[in-house]
């Protein structure tokens, strides 16, 4: 009787709150430092191509090269970019001096999981939103010591009552990283932001040290 109890609730969970598929491979840790490890890389455009060529097994033609819109306040001014086996995008921003920055996206890693590699975040942001298929949660995390920004997003289907969603956990899916220096939280949300980053800084709240005291706002359907 207890097992069909934990069926039925499972059932009941399954049919209030469908979360849609979320795409990609979950990020190792060893991966995510291998990425950390590329910031402050001394490579030009071209150099950094031959590196990717060689440890991704990609033809050269799969690995391209832009120069930015505009030139950042950091000297970011090329682009080199690439998608490995696994279908994960990547970005690698650099400026005169080599890398600068890193990207990688379309990834499915469990929230869990990057804390277990990169500690616990100081602060986070979270969303609610209302697209074609329904109801999303986007949430930031922001680890500053690890120069890291994490962003995850749940997807809902259109007949879900957002009320009834449940509290957040640690197999939340993060999707993108975007990898800096350490530095400041007001830094890296600056970096990552843009020209919004004032803005998010005052809604950031502290980590409450509990996935399910992560605080996010109702959207009316």
């Amino acid at each position: 009787m207890r097992r069909l109890g934990v069926l039925a609730a499972i059932l009941l969970l399954a049919a209030c709150c469908p979360i849609l598929g979320t795409r990609g491979p979950a990020l190792s840790c060893e991966q995510i430092a291998g990425l950390q490890q590329r910031i402050g890389m001394v490579a030009s455009p071209e150099q950094l191509r031959e590196i990717l060529h060689e440890e991704y097994e990609l033809p050269m033609v799969r690995i391209g090269v832009r120069p930015v819109d505009k030139v950042t306040g950091d000297g970011i001014a090329t682009i080199v970019s690439w998608t490995d086996k696994r279908k994960l995008e990547y970005m690698a921003y650099l400026s005169s001096q080599g890398v600068m920055r890193m990207r990688v996206w379309q990834a499915n890693t469990p929230g869990d999981r990057l804390l277990a590699c990169l500690g616990q975040p100081t602060h986070y942001y979270a969303e609610t939103s209302w697209v074609e298929t329904g109801p999303v949660r986007d949430l930031y995390l922001f680890f500053p010591t690890q120069g890291t920004m994490a962003v995850g997003r749940q997807t809902f289907r259109g007949d879900t009552d957002i009320k009834l969603i449940p509290v957040v956990d640690g197999q939340f899916p993060f999707k993108d990283l975007m990898i800096v220096q350490p530095q400041s939280v007001e830094q890296v949300t600056n970096i990552g932001w843009g020209d919004y980053g004032p803005e998010i800084l005052k809604q950031l709240k502290p980590w409450p040290g509990d996935w399910a005291r992560i605080e996010f706002p109702l959207y009316p359907k």
